[in-house]
């Protein structure tokens, strides 16, 4: 793999993480039917909720920026994100089921569990995710050549930030700018 591997298949990489996301979405919502209802066989309502939650992530992951790209963003950032994303998904489907009147037909303990589940299983995934990205970047793959506009003391300080921190993938090439003296 060289440097700009990730980058020319940047969309690839996208569909996978969106692949990846859904089966979070559906292997959660079977692990909180096998937690909540005591089996592993989807039935016919539990199946609408996933196909519905599933068709509605593709709407409501993007509004939130779920697939932003996230280097050098902190992990509380993306975090914060994936919460909310989420968050809101439930809520639609939430609402959706009370609008259709199905939402008693609808266990809340496996509501819940499947709320708390997926939250878990797209973080753990993304950190995952960020921990395989960080060691390519520490390795020199998935590198971003850059240059400093300015030769201020700022400047100095933002080259120092990246010449430590070697995860985010960006090398310093130089600066531009006039000597301040």
């Amino acid at each position: 793999m060289y440097s700009g591997f990730l980058k020319e298949h940047s969309q690839l990489l996208m569909w996978s993480l969106r692949v990846s996301d859904w089966l979070v979405l559906a292997l959660t919502c079977l692990c909180a039917m096998a937690i909540a209802i005591d089996t592993w066989t989807f039935h016919r309502i539990y199946t609408i909720a996933v196909v519905i939650a599933s068709l509605a992530s593709f709407s409501v992951y993007p509004f939130f920026s779920v697939y932003r790209a996230w280097r050098g963003a902190t992990k509380m950032e993306e975090v914060r994100t994936l919460f909310l994303g989420w968050t809101a998904l439930f809520a639609l489907l939430a609402l959706l089921a009370v609008l259709t009147k199905t939402s008693e037909d609808y266990s809340r303990i496996w509501f819940g569990t499947w709320y708390l589940l997926g939250l878990s299983g797209l973080i753990c995934s993304r950190l995952l995710l960020r921990g395989l990205l960080s060691f390519i970047r520490e390795n020199g793959l998935n590198t971003r050549r850059i240059v400093i506009v300015g030769t201020s003391e700022l400047g100095q300080r933002v080259a120092t930030a990246i010449k430590t921190e070697n995860w985010t993938g960006l090398q310093l090439e130089g600066f531009f700018g006039l000597d301040e003296k």
